[in-house]
């Protein structure tokens, strides 16, 4: 069975952890990747709902501190087609694209942890 919202890390706190792992804190990359991170949990804490009953808030947290990484990681699957739809210069998309896609081996190599 998954483990529910009051059991299992929150995505904010696994985002956390992967910045501090694959950044350098200050450096531009941090910068950016934090900027980039920042948006997809807003796009995740908006459309959270539409993946499972459980992202709804959770005594008026948002998905990003109630939802487990499994939820996450279901959204993180559907995000590179809404950035590709969306208006976004291309540089932008790649650039987010890159750092979902890290994201998203660092979510599945530690999940078992989370």
């Amino acid at each position: 069975k998954e483990a529910g919202p009051s059991t299992a890390k929150p995505v904010a706190s696994v985002i956390s952890s992967f910045l501090k792992s694959r950044f350098d804190e200050g450096s531009h990359a941090f910068e950016q990747a934090k900027e980039i991170v920042e948006l997809v949990l807003k796009c995740f804490d908006e459309h959270a709902s539409s993946l499972r009953d459980e992202t709804k808030e959770v005594d008026g947290k948002l998905p990003r501190d109630s939802c487990s990484i499994s939820v996450f990681m279901q959204f993180l699957l559907i995000l590179p087609s809404l950035l590709t739809q969306s208006d976004l210069p291309l540089q932008e998309v790649n650039d987010a694209l890159l750092v979902i896609q890290d994201l998203s081996v660092f979510c599945s190599e530690k999940a078992t942890f989370f």
